[in-house]
C-alpha cells in the first residue's frame, strides 16, 4: 500500500463494521478499497493517474465496474493530505445505513 492507502486504512477504515476490504481483486482488477455492504470501491489516485493516458485507464475501468453494479470513490493523494476528515465524510455518507 502507498503511504497515502495506509492513512486512509490505518486512520479510518480498518475499523468500519461491516468490513472494507484492501487490494481487493475484483474481475481482472485490483481495487485499492471495497466495502461489499455498500458495493462501494475507494481509489486513491497519485499523479500517474492525471496523465491523459491514466485518465482514459480509470475511465475504462470505473465503466467495467459498474456494470457489476458498483460506486467507484476516487480522491486524489492531495485530497488525503489536505482534506483527510472531508475524504472519510464523503465515505461515511456514502456507507451510513451500512455501519452498524
Amino acid at each position: 500500500m502507498t503511504r497515502h492507502e495506509k492513512k486512509l486504512w490505518y486512520e479510518f477504515l480498518r475499523y468500519k463494521k461491516p468490513p472494507f476490504y484492501k487490494q481487493r481483486p475484483i474481475d481482472c482488477y485490483i481495487v485499492d478499497f471495497y466495502h461489499p455492504a455498500s458495493k462501494l470501491v475507494i481509489e486513491l489516485d497519485g499523479s500517474h493517474h492525471l496523465t491523459e493516458a491514466g485518465l482514459e485507464s480509470d475511465k475504462d475501468r470505473d465503466m467495467n465496474l459498474k456494470g457489476y453494479g458498483l460506486t467507484i470513490m476516487r480522491f486524489t493523494n492531495d485530497e488525503i493530505e489536505s482534506n483527510f476528515d472531508v475524504v472519510c465524510q464523503k465515505i461515511l455518507n456514502h456507507c451510513k445505513h451500512h455501519f452498524a
